[in-house]
């Protein structure tokens, strides 16, 4: 049994490769794909995914309204021509909907809160603070009225 491990650990098996793995060659690099180009297969999953439920949808919506048709006019051709027509029209909608949810990956910048222009246009609103308005979860209307009462309560 020595003898044919000896055998085998002595004999040189690069006689049965050919001359192109005998060459060193450089070493295959793996790279993660960029940020980009993940975010665009992304986009690009939720487009066809919005077809594809669009398509879905809308055909079956097809099919019960061919069915009807078919029925009502007596004409078979309806069911696939209702079906295809209105699988189409909903994939793409659907996949038009996909494609403005699509962002660009920047974080959005949070809103100030400002005063709206109705609250403006009564007044007081600065003078009052629009912090107070905003934490209390009052309506700018809410807030006018209330800019307004004090106000009025002022001037008696």
């Amino acid at each position: 049994e020595n003898k044919e491990e000896d055998k085998y650990a002595a004999e040189d098996f690069s006689k049965y490769l050919p001359d192109s793995a005998k060459v060193d060659q450089p070493s295959q690099q793996w790279q993660l794909p960029s940020e980009s180009s993940s975010r665009i297969n992304a986009c690009f999953q939720r487009i066809k995914t919005g077809a594809m439920l669009g398509g879905a949808l809308g055909g079956s919506f097809g099919f019960l309204y061919g069915t009807y048709a078919a029925i009502a006019y007596r004409h078979i051709l309806y069911i696939p021509i209702s079906v295809v027509q209105a699988g189409f029209g909903f994939g793409l909608f659907l996949a038009c909907g996909m494609i403005i949810r699509c962002d660009e990956g920047a974080e959005p910048e949070p809103i100030a809160a400002a005063p709206s222009n109705a609250a403006l246009m009564f007044g007081g609103m600065r003078a009052m603070g629009t912090s107070a308005f905003i934490s209390a979860g009052r309506t700018p209307f809410g807030a006018a009225r209330a800019v307004s009462d004090r106000a009025h309560a002022r001037s008696e």
